[in-house]
């Protein structure tokens, strides 16, 4: 039968009628339309003109960026939760942590300096290490204790999440490395064990078998550690032994930092007050591959690969951050701002954000490509009122923990 020419066809538009569109599905006249709507004097219609923006590619993401600066703050807030449900889209985090951070809990159970802390893998949990060698597991959104691990005697240097969602790697300066079932409690190998001589690696600072770093390849498999006495050790997770360990040359007295790329190929050292240089090396031969110019003004702090390997940063007592091209030994940016010593560095999940802690009570965050300084959570406190020992950022980026001196573990998010 043939069609009424008076009667709407089904693939035709119909004034009036109701039509349930696609939630991801881009609005009838696009981002010029979005952006009529935006200027509505309607906040509501602002609001759901806001949540259209991040379908129209990175122009749209540059609208909604741009609206966390707007003169209402129902509209920032909305332009807000808009990029908090995006955070792996280009700028977004940087926009975020420029915004508004916000402190959301104070965690208060460790006695003295809050030396290490790591997040799980799903960033519901946190970890942190002590001076006195306890390691604590909280539940960050209640921000409840769940357990505490106790192996080590003295200061928790290190603290690794593995892949596997359950497994934590803790080294500390009493020469011990523990591999732990965070979930139950158990500690499931120790790698090292309590030496003989205990009470002098405990106490004596120069004692060269203290481990001062441990770090693990991407894949988990391999876990690497460093001792003050320049001696690198190799290790297959797995099954707790030992493939190899060679010292390293050419660092005077000691070494206070390691860092493993992401391949597990390349290992970085960070030389002692008179050394302060940084060496790169060959993991697998023990090769020397460059020397990176010294800190000029004292040792190496802190040392971290981006996740893509291609650069390394550097923390130290001369106050500065340092973003190195490590192939070509090519200093990109230095970072000034903090007031006292950098004690502590860790990097976004897409490598774009630094964040650092130092001795001067005070986070900041940094654009790793720019070089600027994005934010700084925490008041300048003089040298020795709130010390900031340890910080780390979530695997989303949203959230950034330090720890301090007095014990007290501060967490911001956006």
């Amino acid at each position: 039968m043939a069609e009424n020419p008076n009667l709407p066809r089904e693939y035709d538009a119909v004034l009036g009628a109701q039509v349930v569109s696609s939630p991801d599905a881009a609005v009838l006249g696009g981002l010029a339309a979005v952006k009529r709507r935006l200027v509505s004097p309607i906040i509501q219609q602002r609001i759901l003109a806001l949540s259209d923006t991040l379908k129209y590619g990175k122009a749209g993401l540059e609208l909604a960026i741009e609206f966390l600066k707007d003169e209402s703050e129902e509209i920032r807030q909305a332009a807000c939760g808009v990029l908090q449900e995006n955070p792996q889209l280009p700028g977004v985090l940087k926009a975020l942590w420029t915004y508004r951070p916000t402190s959301l809990k104070i965690l208060d159970r460790h006695s003295g300096y809050v030396t290490a802390i790591a997040f799980s893998q799903d960033g519901k949990h946190l970890f942190s290490g002590g001076e006195l060698g306890k390691i604590i597991v909280w539940d960050l959104q209640q921000g409840q204790v769940i357990r505490t691990l106790k192996r080590h005697c003295t200061w928790v240097c290190s603290l690794i999440s593995n892949l596997d969602k359950k497994t934590l790697i803790s080294g500390s300066c009493d020469q011990t490395i523990s591999v732990w079932d965070w979930q139950t409690g158990e500690e499931v190998r120790s790698l090292i064990e309590y030496p003989q001589s205990i009470p002098e690696i405990a106490t004596h600072t120069k004692h060269p078998a203290r481990i001062i770093s441990v770090t693990i390849s991407r894949d988990g498999q391999t876990l690497v550690s460093g001792t003050q006495g320049k001696t690198i050790t190799i290790w297959n997770l797995k099954t707790g032994r030992k493939i190899q360990n060679f010292t390293v040359k050419g660092h005077h007295n000691y070494i206070t930092r390691i860092a493993l790329s992401p391949d597990g190929q390349t290992l970085a050292t960070g030389g002692g007050f008179h050394d302060r240089t940084i060496k790169i090396w060959h993991l697998q031969t023990g090769e020397e591959i460059r020397t990176l110019q010294p800190h000029p003004g004292g040792e190496v702090t802190a040392l971290t690969f981006t996740p893509d390997g291609k650069t390394l940063v550097s923390g130290s007592y001369d106050r500065t951050v340092k973003v190195w091209n490590w192939q070509t030994g090519e200093e990109i940016h230095s970072l000034v701002g903090h007031q006292n010593w950098v004690t502590s560095l860790a990097l976004s999940f897409d490598g774009k954000i630094i964040v650092s802690g130092s001795w001067d009570g005070t986070v900041k965050l940094w654009d790793l490509e720019t070089g600027e300084e994005i934010c700084t959570l925490g008041k300048y406190s003089g040298r020795y009122a709130n010390v900031i020992a340890s910080v780390n950022i979530s695997p989303d980026g949203k959230t950034v923990v330090s720890g301090d001196r007095n014990g007290i573990i501060k967490v911001w998010s956006v």
